[in-house]
């Protein structure tokens, strides 16, 4: 429950998260707008409800990454800033609904071209600008080097060089995709769950194999493109690639229980991603976008 304290002083109040059983709750039920009823935003009432001080969590230290999770609980979850949590879930949908409309409103000028597949730019500068991205991820992501959070956060550095590696390389697309994206959420997994009695395998598990498998898919399929356009089984394999490996990440990440295990409140969670990666993975194997319907032998007959 969040909460206010009256300061001892002239100070305003103190916000706080309390933790409170439901028992000592009564929910009052008086949500109901259209549109929104699944979020269950009824009020909470509590009344004489005594919470001690080690359930208590300030919020504005919680904000600045500094929980009472912290003193003893080492891992990645509890160093990240409250607020920072809820931002990431919301501004993925926001970019995502943004960048698909222009997407489709501008079908027909990125539409693929018979202009051969051939890079303007120097392999050298190509070579340089991957460096550069490369290198600035790794020191964002994985250094102490403070600093270099307001070098990498320059629409610059973030989302030009991106964008001139994808328009005007040839490797640019097909490396962006896989390995480049890859590279920083295989790394906090790492660093969450790399263990101290099997160090070698945790990084192999966690980094290098879901690197190297990127990678090797990557550069792959850009030295099979052709220039009319990508190799046809490109798009289907890197969707296979990305559904499953980046559930396998989040999953140990976030410590998803196994079906076997009790049940909890996050068993549902993990079913239903389950589910959508079959369905996805299905979908790959056995649905045609150029004939627009589910045939058994889709997989070779796409041209898309």
């Amino acid at each position: 429950v969040l909460a206010r304290i009256p300061d001892e002083g002239d100070g305003p109040p103190e916000a706080v998260f309390a933790l409170v059983p439901l028992s000592d709750c009564r929910i009052e039920d008086c949500w109901h707008s259209t549109g929104l009823a699944g979020t269950g935003s009824n009020d909470l009432i509590l009344e004489n409800v005594y919470v001690p001080d080690y359930r208590l969590g300030n919020m504005r230290a919680m904000c600045d990454g500094n929980g009472p999770g912290r003193a003893v609980n080492g891992g990645y979850l509890y160093r990240l800033p409250q607020l920072a949590v809820f931002s990431f879930n919301l501004v993925g949908t926001v970019m995502g609904a943004v960048l698909g409309r222009g997407r489709w409103l501008n079908r027909r000028r990125s539409a693929v071209s018979s202009e051969p597949d051939v890079s303007p730019l120097p392999a050298w500068l190509i070579g340089l600008l991957l460096s550069v991205h490369v290198m600035l991820i790794g020191l964002v992501e994985f250094s102490k080097f403070h600093w270099i959070d307001g070098v990498y956060d320059l629409g610059v550095m973030m989302g030009l060089i991106p964008l001139v590696l994808c328009v005007q390389g040839r490797w640019g697309p097909y490396l962006q995709l896989l390995p480049i994206t890859l590279l920083p959420i295989a790394g906090k997994t790492l660093r969450a769950l790399v263990d101290p009695a099997a160090f070698s395998v945790t990084w192999l598990a966690y980094l290098i194999l879901p690197m190297l498998l990127a990678t090797t898919i990557a550069v792959w399929f850009a030295r099979q493109s052709k220039p009319g356009g990508e190799h046809p089984y490109f798009i289907r394999c890197a969707l296979l690639f990305c559904v499953w490996f980046y559930h396998y990440l989040n999953f140990a990440f976030f410590g998803f229980p196994w079906p076997w295990e009790d049940w909890g409140g996050r068993h549902p969670n993990g079913i239903i991603f389950f589910i959508c990666m079959l369905g996805i993975t299905l979908m790959v194997f056995f649905y045609s976008p150029e004939n627009r319907r589910w045939q058994w032998k889709a997989w070779p007959g796409d041209k898309d």
